[in-house]
């Protein structure tokens, strides 16, 4: 821009910012600051599907579950924050051609969850063994278009948009109940309803062990790194493939203020100057705002952050939804599993593999779950560590070693401990982090009656 259309640009702008077109700036921004956050987890939800869709890159396409055979270990960086509890079974689902009818297999009473997401990542219905036990069954997910019947005796689980997520999870109690778990995994079938039953369900893929290597398809980035112009184009056509939901409707009049409709393709160069600048300066404050939000120290309670309600079911709380499928995208609601986590010791110094540590549960007091419970440590950057036993998370379904008052303590160090390993933990020599998860939490998580306690240095 030369230097005399430079000062055009200035003096407009301070004749623009007068008492009143001051106001209406802040309008502006704040308004594309809420259609950006708005949109937020369509944009990520649409391009995390073509991600993981590709045949080509050794991923199922949509329809086609995706069984996941092996737990990360230290080498794994395709996501931070891994668990060590469960093996997946996941399928990204196009309900546009028709129902499919999901085939659970008898559980024999072993945990698990197949929740469903839609495009805007609520979680519309779950089948598992906190809602529907854990016996065998069939069910039909139907999208928002279809009017067709059931076959005699299939719920029908209905999702409010076409795309989809199913993110199902399968306890595994360590590396040597992978092979049962094969076989259950087996047992979980996706077969469109047009050929159901009787004809061959759509064939899983079998995905090994993960590899430590480079992710240059990280579909989070890439929407963190999309222009404003090019963002509300995606949303824009997104929008006319998975609509909203009613109580969206205001959202969706700020979206229009700014010329951006369902289906129709935005070019932001079309919009007045004034606020094409503005709109661009919204995207990035919201933009800002995710990213500090994710980084923040949210510790709540005891040194912990944790979360009971908001999260799987977001209504139109669109801060909070969009958060979410920042930093945790899949995440299931508290009812089925919660995940507090801490970097922070009693006195809220960083946790460092420098010093020893402790979490003492008195007696009876150990986390309430009517699934299982595990803690995981993470690096300061959210990876598994190395460490010498290779272990890398430690729970209720570990051989623990419980003191003479039946009160427990899980043992937090980087050298190994001249006691107790059985309840170790390794921590890294640098900083680190810790995530409890509490699957299926009794009440008394959930209204937060139960606490957890403090890490307690003990050198």
């Amino acid at each position: 821009m030369s230097k005399a259309k430079r000062v055009v640009l200035i003096i407009l702008l301070l004749l623009a910012l007068t008492a009143t077109g001051a106001q209406q700036a802040l309008k502006i921004v704040k308004q594309g600051s809420q259609a950006y956050l708005f949109g937020f987890p369509l944009v990520l939800m649409g391009e995390t599907f073509q991600s993981m869709t590709r045949p080509e890159t050794g991923r199922p396409p949509a329809n086609h579950f995706a069984h996941v055979r092996a737990f990360p270990d230290h080498n794994f960086r395709q996501v931070v924050r891994p668990n060590n509890d469960t093996l997946y079974s996941t399928a990204w689902i196009d309900l546009k051609p028709g129902p499919l009818v999901l085939s659970v297999p008898d559980m024999a009473g072993r945990y698990y969850v197949m929740p469903f997401m839609d495009a805007w990542t609520n979680v519309f219905d779950s089948v598992g063994t906190r809602t529907t036990g854990s016996g065998s069954g069939h069910y039909v997910l139907a999208g928002p278009d279809w009017r067709g019947n059931p076959p005699a005796g299939l719920k029908v689980l209905r999702s409010p948009t076409n795309m989809c997520w199913l993110i199902g999870r399968i306890q595994t109690n360590g590396k040597q109940d992978f092979e049962a778990v094969y076989r259950l995994q087996a047992g979980f079938k996706l077969t469109p309803l047009s050929r159901w039953p009787g004809g061959p369900p759509n064939q899983a893929r079998l995905v090994g062990e993960q590899k430590a290597e480079a992710v240059t398809d990280n579909p989070s980035a890439r929407v963190l790194a999309m222009s404003a112009g090019a963002f509300f184009n995606r949303l824009s056509l997104l929008l006319a493939a998975q609509p909203p939901a009613k109580a969206d409707g205001p959202a969706m009049e700020i979206l229009k203020n700014f010329g951006i409709e369902p289906g129709r393709p935005f070019d932001i160069d079309k919009l007045w100057f004034f606020k094409r600048f503005l709109l661009k300066k919204a995207v990035d404050l919201s933009r800002r705002k995710l990213l500090d939000l994710s980084s923040q120290d949210r510790a709540s309670e005891n040194g912990w952050a944790v979360i009971r309600k908001g999260i799987g079911v977001y209504g139109t709380d669109y801060n909070v939804r969009a958060f979410v499928a920042l930093v945790g995208l899949g995440a299931l609601t508290p009812a089925e599993a919660a995940y507090p986590n801490s970097a922070k010791d009693r006195d809220g110094s960083p946790l460092s593999g420098r010093h020893q540590y402790r979490i003492h549960f008195k007696a009876g007091a150990t986390p309430p779950v009517d699934a299982f419970w595990s803690l995981t440590m993470y690096d300061n950057r959210g990876f598994l560590i190395d460490n010498p036993i290779r272990r890398y998370a430690i729970g209720d379904r570990d051989d623990l070693k419980y003191n003479s008052d039946r009160s427990l303590d899980i043992l937090i160090q980087h050298e190994t401990p001249s006691g107790n390993q059985t309840n170790w933990l390794p921590a890294p020599a640098g900083e680190f982090a810790v995530t409890m998860r509490l699957y299926m939490p009794k009440p008394e998580f959930l209204n937060g009656a139960w606490k957890l306690p403090f890490i307690e240095k003990t050198d």
